[in-house]
């Protein structure tokens, strides 16, 4: 679904409504590159933990929320692939709030990576193969 501007127009993308894009879904800004008002900003997205489609076109806000749908248990790492294209600003998300299917999770951080996210457990971990 693009979504389209005329030039000086002031782009706000559903204010503290997220925006949930599916696993092989892209979200995609279709606005020319002399858009006034430059790309819309994204601070409130929810994604699968099976996979997050693809982000086109979009800066990411400085601080957000992230809400991840059917998130592990506490103590599990889980490795989300999205694509960010033409998108400023996608290592805000390191910064942002994490959701589990909506209840706010403060032992974990995000991981921006070039080609996905990754929720992790805070803390020291050893992982022995």
């Amino acid at each position: 679904w693009p979504l389209q501007g005329d030039s000086g127009r002031t782009w706000t993308v559903m204010p503290n409504t997220p925006v949930r894009i599916g696993s092989g879904a892209t979200l995609r800004a279709d606005i020319s590159a002399d858009e006034a008002a430059g790309a819309p900003v994204l601070s409130d997205i929810t994604v699968s933990s099976a996979g997050g489609g693809t982000i086109d076109g979009f800066a990411f806000a400085a601080s957000g929320t992230i809400n991840v749908e059917n998130l592990p248990g506490a103590a599990s790492s889980v490795y989300i692939p999205m694509t960010f294209t033409n998108s400023t600003g996608v290592a805000n998300m390191s910064s942002w709030t994490i959701q589990g299917d909506g209840a706010e999770v403060s032992n974990r951080r995000l991981v921006v990576r070039s080609n996905g996210i990754a929720v992790v457990p805070i803390g020291f971990s050893v992982i022995i193969r």
